[in-house]
């Protein structure tokens, strides 16, 4: 309810909060070098994405003390094992994949740790709900990363869901699939605006009035699940710890929004 929503807010702002970030960006490739990595449900090529490494040196150079994970680094293991305690800012350039019919078997494709055999470099969605997330946005910047399930009183059930479990406040994700060299031009320009104290759901609404005076038509793709209306540490004035509970509940207030896009996009 919204009372519930604001009596969460009414816990943000007094305490101080590390602004860190963390940019992920996994081309796809796979560990011979030759090839392409296999879907592991459809068993269709994944095309790499030849400006996701790119993508994420970008936007993490637009904030302070940023972390970031490329290459052989982008690996499945390596973002389990990350503290992520005073990471205010996620953001993954990657394949995704959100399975509409059953979410459990959702995933990101990150890099694998080719001396593991066991390390396929899926990051599952039991995965990405254990992770101990205290962000208050991460970015899926995946071809339909929003895609879910429709289930009563839950929303859509797919990876933003995931990703709100882990403790994410707000997740921003694709309806649809965008062009890798669009999707980083696109988020280049949102951090920007993110870096220079514009909540959210304030700088995605720039980002996309930019992309429509240009013509492109990718921006719409866009959608924003939980609380985007409160600026960021990073670029912005600090926000009091919610934890994993806390910043799921602010998201689920708002999560009905991308169900019925989801709802509506599929009866068309």
């Amino acid at each position: 309810s919204l009372r519930t929503l604001e009596q969460l807010r009414s816990r943000l702002g007094a305490g101080p909060e590390s602004a860190g970030m963390m940019a992920i960006g996994c081309r796809g490739a796979p560990c011979t070098g030759a090839g392409a990595r296999i879907h592991p449900l459809t068993g269709a090529p994944l095309p790499e994405l030849t400006h996701a490494e790119w993508e994420a040196r970008q936007v993490a150079a637009l904030h302070a003390g940023a972390t970031v994970l490329t290459g052989r680094d982008a690996t499945e293991a390596a973002l389990r094992t990350t503290d992520f305690a005073g990471v205010s800012l996620v953001h993954v350039a990657a394949h995704g994949y959100a399975d509409a019919d059953h979410p459990e078997r959702s995933f990101i494709v990150l890099e694998p740790d080719c001396a593991d055999a066991a390390d396929d470099g899926l990051l599952l969605w039991r995965e990405v709900a254990a992770l101990d997330l205290d962000a208050s946005l991460v970015v899926l910047a995946a071809c339909r990363s929003a895609d879910g399930s429709l289930a009563v009183g839950e929303g859509v059930t797919g990876l933003t869901q995931a990703f709100l479990h882990a403790g994410a406040a707000c997740v921003l994700a694709a309806l649809d699939d965008v062009p890798d060299a669009y999707a980083a031009r696109f988020m280049t320009g949102f951090h920007q605006c993110l870096a220079g104290g514009a909540p959210p759901a304030a700088a995605l609404r720039e980002t996309r009035a930019v992309a429509r005076a240009a013509g492109e038509r990718w921006g719409a793709s866009f959608v924003l699940v939980g609380d985007g209306t409160v600026p960021l540490p990073v670029g912005g004035p600090a926000r009091q710890k919610l934890g994993r509970r806390g910043g799921y509940l602010v998201a689920t207030v708002l999560v009905a929004a991308l169900a019925v896009a989801v709802f509506l996009r599929r009866r068309t």
